[in-house]
């Protein structure tokens, strides 16, 4: 991990278990040759990190997991660590595939949960060939600092033309009270497009429905006929004669809710048993 190390850097190592304070002084001697007298290293244990009071975006390079590999760093970790590196500092972080639910994908995960971005992996060497056990990622900190804003650049000229736009769209489909009384506007007079035969009014002849035989086509008498439209049929007879209506129910004249859906009566008032049924010129007028 010492290449990730440039010389003048400010260095901040991070460990979560103790291990021997011999490897870790060697670690901290050779970290310090390497960032030469320019640089800074400091060591912190990850749980007091914020009992050490270091200042924002103040160092240059976190390393975790230099000690053991077996060092188990979370996203609350990870995000604390993030506010001490300037912008665009790296972090880089050690572990071991072999640990319960702490992968390299749950760290990369974490990583950029915590912000980071430009996520990195690099191979371990060992004896000649590629560890397969444990891995390296580093990862670089935005050119932001955390909690920042800045203004979206939002276009208005094209909003605006939008709106021009669609108002210019509702004055094609709309005519104001200017508009009508303008001469260059010719509107239609709705009394021209009626004719003398919508003028007339209509009698109370014009109004009967065609009956039996009167109409164009003449009416088919039902097979049980009871209102006598057989009979004026076989006869050849125009009007039906006052006679005594024969009902095949026996409730014709109580009106429409007792007749059945071929009733000829249907539609017509109720009348007495006997009586011919004959609509009014009063019946005939609109409105009623």
């Amino acid at each position: 991990m010492l290449s990730f190390v440039e010389e003048g850097h400010r260095v901040l190592v991070l460990w979560c278990e103790l291990t021997d304070e011999n490897s870790m002084k060697k670690w901290q001697e050779d970290l310090k040759k390497k960032v030469t007298d320019e640089g800074h290293v400091q060591m912190e244990n990850i749980e007091r990190l914020e009992l050490g009071n270091h200042e924002t975006g103040s160092f240059d390079m976190i390393l975790c997991g230099l000690f053991s590999a077996k060092d188990v760093y979370t996203m609350e970790h990870l995000a604390a660590a993030a506010k001490l590196l300037k912008q665009k500092a790296s972090l880089v972080i050690t572990g071991t595939n072999k640990g319960f639910n702490y992968t390299k994908e749950s760290v990369t995960s974490n990583l950029k949960l915590a912000g980071f971005v430009n996520i990195t992996q690099h191979t371990i060497q060992e004896g000649g060939g590629e560890s397969s056990d444990c891995f390296i990622l580093k990862a670089n900190k935005p050119s932001f600092e955390v909690g920042s804003s800045t203004k979206l650049r939002i276009n208005l000229n094209k909003k605006r033309s939008a709106v021009k736009e669609k108002e210019n769209a509702k004055k094609i489909w709309s005519l104001s009270a200017n508009d009508i009384n303008d001469d260059d506007i010719d509107l239609i007079d709705d009394d021209d497009l009626l004719t003398e035969e919508d003028l007339k009014k209509p009698t109370a002849e014009s109004l009967k429905a065609p009956c039996g035989t009167a109409g164009p086509k003449p009416k088919k008498a039902c097979k049980n006929c009871s209102c006598g439209l057989a009979e004026e049929i076989e006869s050849g007879v125009e009007k039906l004669k006052t006679k005594s209506v024969n009902s095949a129910c026996g409730s014709c004249y109580l009106g429409d809710a007792f007749r059945c859906a071929s009733c000829p009566y249907l539609g017509m008032p109720a009348f007495k048993p006997g009586e011919k049924v004959e609509l009014t010129d009063d019946m005939l007028k609109g409105g009623l």
